[in-house]
């Protein structure tokens, strides 16, 4: 009965559609709600973000690591993933768990430092500052983004253990880390991605 008085409501308002708008919101974090509306002149405007909470899944898009992610060297998804987990299959060289990052964009990330320093024997935590300035070798390899101390994602399997923190925002690497075949431990946090909220 819902369903048969909804059909011609919907009907009637597609009518009222002369152009379709999407705005998607690539942040690290995601704005405040927005509403769906369709304008005087007929443009139905769609609002879509890349974050939300945990099990969002349906209401989130793609994040732009899907895309590529040239810092890391990443501009394949799919042949990145498939290094990873080929670099997973044997044994971790190293009986610690893992974790890599710019301490400054969270006081959890620089807990975790300060933990480590503390439990060297089971913690590695590595802080790194990132170079920003494309057309160098970053673009193509990711070998040089980092100032210092820069692990590859694919060498991110010769640990036992790997961490994922939350930063600003949601984690780019974690869908990533997955692949490494690696027991991953998971920050919680208040914001996830598409891909690792479900």
């Amino acid at each position: 009965a819902v369903r048969a008085m909804l059909l011609p409501r919907a009907a009637s308002l597609l009518r009222l559609v002369r152009r379709v708008v999407v705005l998607v919101c690539l942040d690290d974090l995601p704005l405040p709600a927005r509403r769906d509306f369709v304008g005087a002149d007929g443009t139905l405007t769609l609002h879509m973000q890349t974050v939300g909470p945990a099990g969002a899944s349906g209401r989130l898009f793609p994040d732009f690591v899907h895309g590529g992610w040239w810092h890391i060297g990443l501009h394949d998804f799919d042949e990145f993933a498939r290094a990873i987990a080929a670099s997973g299959a044997p044994e971790p060289v190293h009986r610690t768990a893992f974790w890599i990052g710019n301490l400054d964009m969270s006081p959890e990330r620089a807990a975790l430092h300060r933990l480590a320093a503390r439990h060297p024997e089971l913690l590695d935590v590595r802080p790194i500052q990132w170079e920003h300035a494309r057309g160098n070798e970053t673009e193509a390899t990711g070998v040089r983004a980092a100032t210092s101390a820069w692990v590859t994602l694919q060498r991110h399997a010769e640990w036992r253990y790997l961490i994922d923190m939350a930063g600003t925002g949601y984690s780019g690497r974690l869908k990533l880390l997955a692949y490494a075949n690696r027991p991953l431990i998971v920050q919680q946090r208040p914001y996830w991605d598409w891909a690792s909220s479900q």
